[in-house]
């Protein structure tokens, strides 16, 4: 199957022309890889649709602010729109940019608002799949399939202020490869919340421990009961 994709010197010149205020035409700068027929990416469109209808709730609730919340209570709606689509296509950070300039330019730009208002090469690095723990759509991607591959999606939104929790904890370490135990560590923070310093002790002598033991064999239970043995 085919799917749409765009390199990184075409994405510099619509995020550049965007951060201008231009809306410039991208339909020349797209190129479709792979035989046909396409993909359907009608679920991304539905899905971006009813996000932007949620967000507009979600600026109602006591913790609109929490943007981390948001991304990650719409974490799996963005990977049950795209979980069909052939691994060739999830794989290319140019599908990611193409993502990242159609559908969800809008989430990027609200969630990293700061970066883009500071220009073009702050904001690149939300839109660009380069960066798996950067990239706004493919995080809420990898995000979203995570906690519904532990059974339980609505973790993905569970923890409060959880931008450095997600980046530096889960998505940029070995962690991001086993459901069962960053769904356990979800739980433990919302039930125990750790600070900064002793959450990234924690988090190094769970990394050390991946780098001997096969966590991902580990059922639920026996995830939950290490997680605990490590937090002294």
């Amino acid at each position: 199957m085919s799917y749409p994709s765009i390199s990184a010197e075409a994405l510099d010149q619509i995020g550049a022309a965007r951060a201008e205020g231009q809306n410039p035409d991208i339909t020349p700068a797209v190129r479709w890889i792979g035989p046909e027929p396409a993909v359907d990416l009608q679920p991304l469109s539905t899905a971006s649709v009813e996000l932007a209808e949620q967000l507009k709730a979600f600026g109602a609730r006591p913790d609109k602010n929490d943007k981390d919340r948001f991304e990650g209570e719409s974490s799996p709606s963005v990977f049950q729109a795209l979980a069909h689509l052939p691994v060739e296509a999830l794989d290319d950070p140019g599908f990611w940019r193409w993502v990242s300039v159609t559908e969800l330019w809008w989430l990027a730009m609200w969630r990293e608002i700061q970066s883009f208002r500071k220009g073009w090469e702050s904001f690149r690095i939300y839109v660009d799949g380069k960066r798996f723990s950067e990239c706004v759509a493919l995080r809420m991607f990898l995000r979203g399939q995570l906690m519904t591959e532990a059974g339980d999606p609505s973790l993905a939104g569970a923890v409060s202020d959880g931008t450095d929790f997600w980046r530096s904890h889960i998505l940029r370490v070995k962690t991001s490869y086993q459901p069962l135990v960053a769904a356990g560590l979800v739980r433990q923070q919302v039930a125990s919340r750790m600070m900064v310093e002793e959450l990234r002790d924690y988090a190094k002598r769970l990394n050390r421990l991946s780098s001997n033991v096969l966590l991902d064999m580990y059922d639920r239970a026996e995830a939950e009961a290490l997680l605990r043995e490590l937090r002294v």
